[in-house]
């Protein structure tokens, strides 16, 4: 799947000719070809750390190129992939079985570019979904990550949405029909900006569909075990969400926040914004941007030049 527009033409609306991230694919452990991206410093011989980017449902990386390269500016390498279903990415649109699947990539791709960096410390930042998948991650292997950054993170079901009766629905089609639609994410809920909402539904790599009855099982499966096992987490976080986010609600960034053993933990809740602060307003937008990559930055040693 190609796309005429590229997604930063998308993210400024200006049709520009240039060089983008380096990209390339790698076959994940069920055979599929994922679709990744790297965003280095013009100076790569003081490279300064190392940086995974986690997107959301539906999403694909190239709408975080302007965190990329902001990083990528202060002697970071920014990296992540589409995941599997998602983007350019193979698998079925928006589905997986387990979320072991999205798991399983992030530590393969970290493991990949840490022993081609070694020594560098490795930060991660994940948005909703993908801040579910980076929560299990860093759980995984606390000692791999020196932080990470959760921005509208998935951390509790919406009490709303994840009934009892509605979790059982969800539970019996996923083993009849896994691929039927149970839920439909509302675009209008991302974000306040009108321009953004355009770009996001002229996107052709963005998947629209509902969320899939066994994806949704997955995502449920995951939820409960970073529910049950929060108390646990010692390494340092950064929290950032929107006030009136309906997609992922801030109740779940609060509980992980007062429940987690970290020293270093931070949460910042940004009045009035939706789900989405990197393709908010622009003032949200900016500080959120800003907030991420001065956190990241400030936990690493200083530049050498």
């Amino acid at each position: 799947m190609t796309s005429k527009v590229s997604p930063r033409e998308l993210l400024t609306g200006k049709m520009e000719s240039r060089v983008g991230p380096e990209t390339k694919y790698f076959v994940n452990g069920n055979g599929r070809r994922i679709h990744s991206s790297y965003w280095s410093p013009s100076d790569t011989s003081s490279l300064r750390g190392l940086v995974f980017l986690c997107h959301g449902f539906g999403e694909h990386l190239q709408w975080y190129e302007e965190l990329a390269l902001r990083l990528a500016g202060s002697g970071v390498l920014a990296f992540g992939h589409d995941h599997v279903g998602h983007g350019r990415s193979e698998g079925v649109r928006g589905h997986v079985d387990s979320a072991d699947e999205y798991i399983n990539d992030v530590l393969r791709h970290c493991d990949d570019v840490r022993s081609q960096h070694p020594g560098l410390p490795t930060f991660m930042v994940g948005h909703s979904m993908g801040g579910m998948i980076a929560i299990r991650v860093a759980m995984t292997r606390p000692e791999m990550f020196d932080g990470v950054v959760l921005m509208g993170p998935a951390i509790s079901p919406n009490p709303r949405e994840a009934t009892p009766a509605r979790i059982f629905l969800a539970r019996l089609v996923a083993k009849i029909c896994p691929h039927m639609p149970v839920a439909k994410i509302r675009l209008q809920n991302v974000t306040r900006d009108e321009d953004m909402l355009s770009r996001l539904r002229k996107d052709p790599l963005r998947y629209n569909g509902g969320c899939m009855a066994r994806w949704a099982v997955a995502s449920l499966e995951c939820l409960g075990y970073i529910e049950a096992n929060m108390s646990d987490i010692e390494w340092p976080f950064l929290i950032l969400h929107g006030e009136n986010d309906l997609l992922c609600e801030t109740e779940g960034s609060r509980t992980l926040h007062k429940n987690a053993k970290s020293k270093d933990k931070t949460i910042k809740i940004f009045p009035k914004a939706y789900h989405h602060l990197y393709l908010e307003l622009p003032d949200v937008r900016r500080q959120a941007l800003q907030d991420t990559v001065e956190w990241i930055t400030h936990r690493l040693e200083p530049s050498k030049h």
